[in-house]
């Protein structure tokens, strides 16, 4: 899974933390030193699956970020994903947006994959991070008994709407 360090002039956001794996902790540890160590403040946490939530109590711990998630995902977030080992700190529902200086991150509901799946933009650069919306490796799963085609095609008409440069892909 991709996990994207968005940083701005004031602060960074970590978008995903990955599995829960030490060495996959490390690895992303270690790219965040060696990109100078940015503060975080927020790790938004996309979606429920664990490839993508997993890591979040690690990278809590190590960088002190709040982590935020949908409300229709949290429950599975906080049971499956945290267990206890890191607090949520506040939802989002689509519409906030951040300041982290110099840019802008918008959040955006985008249901389908899950019934909590979150998108982000940044307007300045036109940059769409569409976590497993869109997949770069291959098509998107859209399980029965928490995906919706409906919302989905939805969801792609949004990203339309949005207009990025570029989208980077949950997976790929």
């Amino acid at each position: 899974p991709n996990s994207f360090l968005v940083v701005g002039n004031d602060t960074s956001v970590l978008i995903d933390a990955g599995w829960d794996d030490e060495d996959d902790h490390r690895a992303r540890m270690a790219y965040i030193e060696s990109v100078g160590a940015p503060p975080i403040s927020e790790l938004i946490i996309t979606h429920r699956h664990p490839d993508h939530g997993g890591g979040a109590a690690h990278m809590h711990q190590a960088t002190g970020a709040a982590l935020t998630c949908h409300p229709l995902d949290r429950e599975v977030i906080e049971r499956d994903r945290l267990r206890g080992r890191a607090p949520i700190a506040s939802e989002l529902k689509g519409g906030e947006t951040r300041y982290l200086g110099g840019l802008t991150i918008e959040i955006h509901h985008g249901p389908g994959h899950t019934p909590g799946c979150l998108a982000i933009y940044v307007p300045e650069r036109g940059a769409l991070f569409a976590t497993d919306t869109v997949m770069g490796i291959s098509t998107t799963v859209l399980r029965p008994e928490e995906g919706n085609l409906r919302e989905y095609a939805s969801t792609l008409e949004l990203f339309q709407r949005l207009g990025p440069k570029t989208i980077y892909s949950g997976h790929g």
